[in-house]
């Protein structure tokens, strides 16, 4: 039954990451397309809004969970989702564009916070926790790794990306599915409740999950800025098409899909996480920096860095994940929440960061920047307690 409930929130997971994945490159270009004035500042604003909506979320996390119970919380945030998908995939006013593009960026770290909650439960612990960890993530990263192509396939236009959002909620009806049928019976553990001050001393009280906290943090700020600012940069600074871009992403993601599993073996069986982690930041740092110095239009040289940014991202993604949950259970949902909150609080920050550097010089810098900030990764690294 363990193993059923298990291949289940794997698949959940898949249908969860394919509607994710295939709107997260394209939802900056299609709302860039549709501002006249302040663009880059209008882009900031909705991603930073709606990354302070689920930090707070999360920060409230087990209050919810155990007024209304993971499974009912997981219903209606998919129902709110496949609706705001749907919605943009109509229209193009600005006016009803913007909220349902807010609850959409908003929704789906919540979904996968419940996904969470849901395999801490069912899978088996400690020995194979870096194993499931690598199998639930590379079934999420075979999703990455399709969506570009998808997106590739569809032709998508610069002006019209309907089919795309389409597209995105046709997943999320298995997923509602899954829901419905396979947890009903789901009974919530006694969430710990803490205080947002006593959350945050239990996280600086441990150094390991302290630092593992940091250490994803650092990891989804560079996905955030990747995300947001680099399509916009490749399609319309350099001019690739979105077909191009679609199939460059498809190859430079393939380190996900491809490594992840065998990254959470090593880190179960021989090496643990934080040698593997440490070189995982410095082959970001190094790959990241270089995006900002290749001014000809050359789709294998894009390619090469963007896949060996990817390599470094899978060591950093595995090895943080199979860390912070060896070190955790079902029951600290306040830190699982806390750890889930490093990507909306990435996509609060990292705008941020990047907004005078788009403003004083162009796109082109925000990759040397990230690149640099990468390499904080080492000092969090260097804390942690090695499990081998």
């Amino acid at each position: 039954q363990t193993y059923i409930m298990v291949i289940l929130l794997c698949l959940a997971n898949l249908f969860l990451s394919f509607h994710y994945f295939l709107t997260i490159y394209v939802n900056s270009s299609f709302l860039r397309n549709l501002l006249v004035d302040n663009k880059d500042l209008t882009i900031t604003f909705i991603y930073s809004v709606a990354a302070l909506a689920t930090c707070a979320f999360f920060l409230y996390a087990t209050q919810f969970l155990t007024r209304f119970g993971a499974y009912r919380f997981a219903l209606v945030l998919t129902v709110i989702d496949l609706l705001a998908v749907n919605v943009l995939s109509i229209t193009r006013n600005l006016s009803i564009v913007l909220p349902f593009l807010f609850l959409h960026i908003a929704v789906v770290p919540l979904i996968l916070y419940i996904l969470d909650i849901f395999l801490e439960h069912f899978s088996p612990k400690s020995a194979t926790t870096g194993s499931v960890r690598g199998i639930f993530l590379t079934v999420s990263n075979v999703a990455l790794v399709l969506s570009p192509f998808f997106i590739s396939l569809l032709g998508v236009s610069e002006n019209d990306f309907s089919y795309i959002y389409k597209l995105s909620s046709f997943f999320l009806f298995p997923l509602l599915f899954i829901f419905l049928f396979s947890f009903r019976t789901f009974r919530d553990p006694p969430y710990s409740h803490t205080s947002i001050r006593g959350e945050l001393y239990r996280l600086f009280r441990n150094i390991n999950i302290r630092s593992t906290v940091s250490a994803n943090f650092l990891l989804q700020l560079f996905f955030s800025l990747m995300v947001i600012y680099f399509p916009i940069y490749i399609t319309q600074t350099l001019g690739f098409s979105w077909s191009e871009f679609g199939l460059m992403l498809s190859i430079a993601l393939l380190p996900f899909a491809l490594l992840e599993f065998p990254i959470g073996l090593l880190a179960d069986r021989k090496y643990g996480e934080k040698e593997m982690m440490g070189i995982g930041f410095v082959v970001i740092a190094i790959f990241g920096s270089l995006l900002s110095f290749v001014t000809t239009r050359s789709f294998l040289i894009f390619t090469t860095f963007l896949f060996c940014t990817r390599v470094g991202a899978a060591l950093v993604e595995t090895t943080s994940e199979s860390y912070f949950f060896k070190k955790t259970d079902e029951a600290d949902a306040d830190l699982t929440g806390l750890f889930r909150m490093t990507r909306p609080f990435a996509y609060l920050v990292g705008p941020l960061l990047a907004l005078p550097l788009i403003a004083l010089f162009s796109y082109q810098y925000v990759f040397v920047f990230l690149g640099v900030l990468m390499l904080f990764g080492l000092y969090f690294t260097a804390s942690l307690e090695d499990t081998r």
